[in-house]
């Protein structure tokens, strides 16, 4: 980016004669421009720049992308299809078809897809139209407390911050943020089909 190592520790450490508006800018440059220049220099708005308005990238003529379900973006698939991730076609969806979104950040996290959130249990972290980022987790053996994730159960598709279940290590402690109107409940391990970690979300309003 053009500044000594120096320079932008010192500028990161809060020290004013380094962090210009001239600096704040080329550091966005370094980083693609993931960030709101805006929130940058004044702390106002979103901090992605793609979080106001995502960029939806399109299909190749024809309507098939440059590889089948492997287009430019994240692709936002039904969260009912998250279960029968990864493959080209999911619950009468594929992959091809889906309208794909290009957030930076999310891909450098190692992002898979977008879902929308439905409902209210997880404000005011997550409002209801909500587009979280996610990785499929190829098992549920290890599981980081604490953390979001997207649950495909018995019980239906869930987003949930999960914890330990004090008294039973065979199961899960499902906690919504919402907790007064949905207080958290246990399930069996054995009844989590598929699980996927939320790395992020763009709130949509």
């Amino acid at each position: 980016m053009g500044a000594t190592a120096p320079h932008v520790s010192g500028a990161l450490a809060g020290d004013e004669r380094l962090l210009t508006d001239k600096f704040l800018k080329r550091f966005n440059a370094a980083f693609d421009g993931v960030f709101n220049i805006k929130w940058l220099l004044t702390g106002e708005g979103s901090m992605l720049a793609a979080a106001p308005e995502l960029v939806a990238s399109q299909p190749e003529a024809g309507g098939q992308s440059a590889r089948s379900g492997q287009g430019v973006g994240l692709p936002l698939v039904p969260i009912n299809a998250v279960a029968g991730l990864p493959t080209d076609s999911l619950a009468g969806i594929r992959l091809e078809d889906c309208e794909r979104y290009v957030v930076p950040e999310f891909s450098r996290l190692g992002a898979q897809y977008l879902v929308r959130v439905a409902g209210a249990s997880m404000q005011p972290r997550y409002y209801n139209g909500d587009l979280l980022a996610i990785r499929r987790l190829t098992t549920a053996s290890f599981i980081e407390w604490g953390k979001v994730y997207v649950l495909d159960t018995e019980q239906g598709m869930l987003v949930k911050k999960l914890m330990p279940c004090a008294e039973d290590d065979a199961c899960v402690l499902c906690v919504s943020e919402n907790a007064t109107e949905f207080p958290p409940f246990r399930i069996p391990k054995t009844e989590i089909r598929s699980l996927s970690i939320v790395l992020g979300h763009v709130s949509v309003e």
